[in-house]
Formats: structure tokens, C-alpha cells, sequence
């Protein structure tokens, strides 16, 4: 019952939506022909009216109702979690969109999809492809420092292409290689040529209808590296197909997936000793030569979230703000709250406290666990003053 409910469900959402697409009498000004300007509300009602579809015929009598720029005019209103989830609905009842951002890069026989999962055990990631050509390729995906691959676990298999889109059924590839070696995976061997898709049917060689098939690969068991500071809407890495030349790049490539990682931070400012008579250097304090003890903001590790140290005196009033941008290095911080002119020269031992704030700076992607968003954490610093 509840399945022929969504069926219906969005079988109605595709008849009221391409109603309200179609030239209806207004008051007031209406959209002039060709005019992609999308209304509140418009690309969420897209984007629900999408997901809700339960087979390729309904999901294609919907998008019918929309010219091509308009399509792309409401996806690109669509964030980043929508939009991936649009496209794996898509792919699950193989409907094919241009808007979709189906990566094609100068490929278009090529169609790349992947989609960040999460599980008890870390992390996943599914990636799928398959080409529409009489050509093989071989895959590669280079994953991102942010996450940890020691402990994960590949499986592929292929899905065949059927006259209503795709199969449920898991097919094993025993000929195709995968290596996972430092944040590398790569993945050789299926024969793509003879697996092409096609809207036609073709006899295979053991006689049956065949209209090809994909290659599915997901990768489980990820974590979160030990050296990042974590964020919202974190890469998972890149990849795509390799393009045969020297320089390693794609041919064509998969589609941003992204995940949320903890925020932590490792950190304790320096200790200083001053002569009497000497002001106290804040920048020693939070960024000594050698490193100190602790992280620093590299520019990879803080790459989705902004490092903000605060300092307050004794007494909890306000000394400086130092900032340091998400995906910037330590040195490339300022002082946002600039520190006094007169800088403090204490008389005796003092103690200084250093709060440490890690923000992130991209939307969530809904994937993942723990706290993401901003992230506080009180240190201090000692200041001691030697004898004269």
C-alpha cells in the first residue's frame, strides 16, 4: 500500500508542478517566455517532486514539463546535498538529464555518479560508471588527506541496464583489479566496451536482450584523519576516468561528494619568559618557530573551517583576535581584533588564556556524526618574568 501511495503521490506532484510551469492567467507581472528567473520556493518544489518519483516514466513526464534552461536554472538553486540526491535518483531509475552535472567534461559518452554514505564503522563512498561508447577505461580516485583509508574496504560489482532503467540485481566482476594504496584507489579491468549502455537492445553472447551495464564501486570503513581539524561539507577526494596522458589527469570526472568531519584541534600556546622590562609577544605565544606543541593551521587541515584564537588577560578582559582563515596557513592569519599599542610588559609571573575556535565554513552535507559546526576549546599561557 504505502508504495502505490508514493507512486500516486508523485504522480500528482508531477501533474500539479507542470500545471503550474505552463502559461496560466495572473495578476501582476508573469514570466516572460524564456525567462529562467526561479521563484521562492521553486527549486525545493523541483527538487521533493524529483525524489518522490518511483519509476523513469513518471520522473520523465515530469522534467518534460520544463524546457532545458529551465531545468538548469532551478538545479543550480539546489545545494550541494539536494543536488547529489537528485542525481542518484536519476541514476536509480536511469533518467537521463543534462542538468544534472552528470560529469562529462569534454567525454560526453561518459556518465560518473557517486554518493557519501555513513555507517557505524566510518564513513562510505559509492562510486558508479558506465559509457554509452565502445571504449575502456580504467577508474582512479585519489581521496582526500582529511580521511583516513587504512582500515577500509572496496567491493565492486555490475548492474545491468534494463528496458525500464536499472537492475536491482548485484553481478560479480571477477576480472577487474582494485588497488587502495596511500589514499589511492584504483580500479582496472571491466570491460566497458562490451558493457555499453544503450537505450536499444542488443543479443549478447549468450543470446539474451542486453542494453549494458555499470560498474559499481563502494568503499567502506573510512575515518576521519588524526591531522584534520574537521568541517561541514568536507571533500571526500577526486577522481574520474583517467585520460591515458602523462600528467595524470581525468577525462572525465565523478561528481563532488561530501561528507561532515568532527571538529578537534590538538593545541597548547607557548610558555614565554621576559626579561624585566619586556612586552609580551603574542605572536610567539600562539605560533612559536618551532611549532610548539599541538596543530597548526596548514592550509589542508583546516581546509573547511576558519582558526580563531582569542586572548584574554587575567582579569578575562579582551588582549586580540587572531583569525586564520579555512584553507590558509598559520602565517597568513591577522589580527582581526588588533592588539593594544601598548603592549603589556608584566612585573611578575602572569598567565594568559587562549581560546581556541574552529568554525566551518561550508554547509552541512548531512553526512556524518559529532559536532561539526564550531568548536571551542580553552587553553592557557604562561608568562613568567626572571629575576633582575
Amino acid at each position: 500500500m504505502g508504495r502505490h501511495c508514493r507512486c500516486w503521490f508523485g504522480l500528482l506532484a508531477a501533474l500539479l508542478f507542470c500545471l503550474s510551469a505552463q502559461k496560466v492567467p495572473a495578476l501582476g507581472p508573469t514570466t516572460a517566455p524564456g525567462d529562467t528567473a526561479v521563484q521562492p520556493g521553486e527549486a525545493e518544489s523541483f527538487w521533493r517532486s524529483i525524489l518522490a518519483a518511483q519509476d523513469a516514466a513518471t520522473l520523465q513526464s515530469y522534467l518534460s514539463c520544463f524546457s532545458e534552461p529551465r531545468q538548469q536554472a532551478l538545479w543550480e538553486q539546489l545545494d550541494d546535498a539536494q543536488q547529489r540526491s537528485v542525481q542518484m535518483t536519476l541514476e536509480r531509475l536511469g533518467v537521463r538529464a543534462a542538468f544534472a552535472g552528470q560529469q562529462t567534461s569534454g567525454a560526453q559518452d561518459w556518465q560518473l555518479c557517486s554518493e557519501a554514505g555513513w555507517e557505524e564503522d566510518g564513513y562510505t563512498l559509492r562510486l558508479e560508471a558506465w559509457t554509452t561508447a565502445d571504449r575502456d577505461a580504467v577508474l582512479e580516485y585519489r581521496f582526500s588527506g582529511a580521511l583516513d583509508t587504512s582500515q577500509a574496504h572496496v567491493q565492486i560489482w555490475s548492474v545491468d541496464k534494463t528496458h525500464a532503467g536499472w537492475s536491482q540485481v548485484k553481478k560479480n566482476v571477477p576480472d577487474v583489479c582494485t588497488t587502495l594504496q596511500e589514499e589511492v584507489l584504483t580500479v582496472s579491468g571491466f570491460d566497458f566496451s562490451a558493457a555499453r549502455v544503450s537505450e536499444t537492445p542488443r543479443l549478447g553472447e549468450e543470446g539474451r536482450t542486453e542494453y549494458g551495464s555499470k560498474l559499481v564501486i563502494r568503499v567502506t570503513g573510512l575515518r576521519e584523519s588524526e591531522d584534520t581539524f574537521g568541517g561541514q561539507g568536507a571533500e571526500m577526494g577526486q577522481g574520474g576516468v583517467l585520460s591515458g596522458r602523462e600528467d595524470g589527469t581525468f577525462a572525465a570526472v565523478f561528481p563532488s561528494a561530501a561528507v561532515d568531519l568532527p571538529l578537534r584541534c590538538r593545541y597548547t600556546p607557548r610558555t614565554q619568559t621576559l626579561k624585566p622590562g619586556q612586552t609580551v609577544n603574542f605572536g610567539y605565544m600562539l605560533n612559536p618557530p618551532d611549532g610548539g606543541v599541538g596543530q597548526r593551521p596548514d592550509g589542508q587541515n583546516n581546509a573547511c573551517c576558519t582558526v580563531i584564537y582569542t586572548v584574554e588577560d587575567t582579569a578575562g578582559h579582551p588582549v586580540g583576535v587572531f583569525t586564520v582563515p579555512a584553507g590558509a596557513v598559520m602565517t597568513a592569519g591577522q589580527w582581526t581584533t588588533p592588539l593594544p599599542a601598548d603592549l603589556p610588559a608584566p612585573t611578575s609571573d602572569t598567565r594568559y588564556t587562549v581560546t581556541v575556535t574552529l568554525r566551518s565554513d561550508n554547509p552541512a552535507s548531512g553526512v556524518g556524526t559529532g559536532v561539526c559546526r564550531e568548536l571551542t576549546r580553552q587553553t592557557s599561557a604562561a608568562v613568567q618574568v626572571a629575576a633582575a
